[in-house]
């Protein structure tokens, strides 16, 4: 009997051993398994922060600063969720940034485009000029840097404008001026018309707001100093002109027609008499002889000296100056023709040649007879 119990307690401690054994193994498989989970779950959290890390690296239009923050914070997580937000947060700033930064840099092209066509109309700068502020334009990327440019390029156009309007005016002033003080005597009249010619011709030119730019105003001034100097050199010559030894004097200005059975000739005849004329007229290359209506300003006849002798237009001697010239078929002589006035001008001299308030009147079409000044 005793033999029995022993041998079930004998057999009661192996099972029980057996079912200790299995419940050690069994709790330490499981806590082998949870480590393993753990280490596996710690090794995709760092993959998926240093993967983020590169993600994050990779975004362009976010800062320095700012990816270091990001990268910060994915340090800091626990989660995949938290790394995943950081991530998630990461890239819709850097998508609103460069929906942004595309925005702005629309603006700027934009913006540098009509600065660029503002520059490109400003009448008043030179070439060089102009390509120097729209360069200032297309480097650089500020709206502000932009508008300052365009400020800059506007007033030194109208600085450039001004200083020619004044420049203008000033010389507009000295040919008035010159006017008043040397072109009053009716000897003067022909330079005195000239230049206020000239004056009026600008000021009518220059109520058209088109023409009001620098290079005009630098134009006009270049004519009238040019215009000054003509003028004074016209009163020399006049001067000159009414020296005894240089006087000159009409001897015939008529109006010749001549009928036959073959044809009509109608000619203009003028004579004009003085002293040494070969070295004062005739051999000069600037010499001209101009035949007109002073009251309707018509200039039916400028004759060169030099081609119309070689011409025989004019056929001068010594001491007399001969002009004749066929009227037909001349458009500024057809019809009704009053000459009175003739100026004879050289390099020297400036002749205005008195025909005594007389004038030749003729018509091309209906006079049938010689016409002469000196008729009555």
């Amino acid at each position: 009997m005793s033999k029995l119990k022993t041998k079930k307690a004998v057999i009661w401690t192996v099972v029980g051993l057996l079912v200790a054994s299995s419940i050690i193994g069994l709790t330490t498989g499981l806590v082998i398994s949870k480590q393993n989970n753990k280490n596996n779950k710690d090794k995709e959290l760092q993959t998926k922060q240093t993967n983020s890390k590169i993600a994050i690296n990779e975004l362009s239009s976010l800062s320095k600063e700012e990816k270091a923050n990001f990268i910060e914070q994915l340090d800091k997580t626990k989660t995949i969720n938290e790394i995943d937000t950081i991530l998630t947060i990461a890239k819709k700033l850097d998508q609103d940034k460069k929906t942004a930064n595309n925005q702005k840099l629309t603006e700027i092209q934009t913006k540098k485009q009509s600065i660029l066509d503002a520059i490109s109309l400003l009448k008043n700068l030179e070439q060089d000029q102009i390509k120097e502020y729209q360069n200032q334009a297309i480097n650089t990327d500020s709206l502000i840097e932009l508008d300052s440019i365009l400020q800059t390029a506007t007033n030194k156009d109208q600085e450039i404008k001004l200083q020619a309007f004044n420049d203008f005016i000033k010389v507009k002033i000295d040919a008035n001026q010159y006017i008043l003080n040397n072109l009053n005597k009716p000897i003067y009249i022909d330079a005195k018309n000239e230049l206020e010619s000239k004056i009026k011709d600008f000021d009518q030119r220059f109520e058209d707001e088109s023409n009001k730019v620098a290079n005009k105003y630098n134009e006009a001034k270049s004519i009238l100093e040019n215009a000054i100097f003509h003028a004074s050199r016209d009163v020399k010559k006049v001067d000159t002109a009414q020296l005894d030894e240089n006087k000159l004097e009409v001897k015939e200005l008529k109006f010749q027609y001549h009928k036959d059975d073959k044809q009509i000739v109608k000619n203009l005849i003028v004579t004009i008499t003085g002293k040494n004329l070969d070295k004062r007229f005739n051999n000069d290359p600037k010499a001209v002889l101009l035949i007109q209506n002073s009251k309707q300003n018509i200039n039916y006849f400028k004759v060169d000296f030099p081609i119309n002798i070689e011409r025989k237009v004019l056929n001068n001697t010594n001491e007399q100056i001969n002009f004749g010239a066929n009227l037909d078929d001349r458009k500024n002589t057809k019809g009704d023709v009053e000459i009175d006035k003739l100026v004879l001008i050289s390099d020297n001299e400036y002749h205005m040649i008195d025909l005594k308030n007389k004038s030749l009147k003729f018509n091309t079409d209906t006079t049938d007879k010689d016409v002469s000044i000196f008729d009555s």
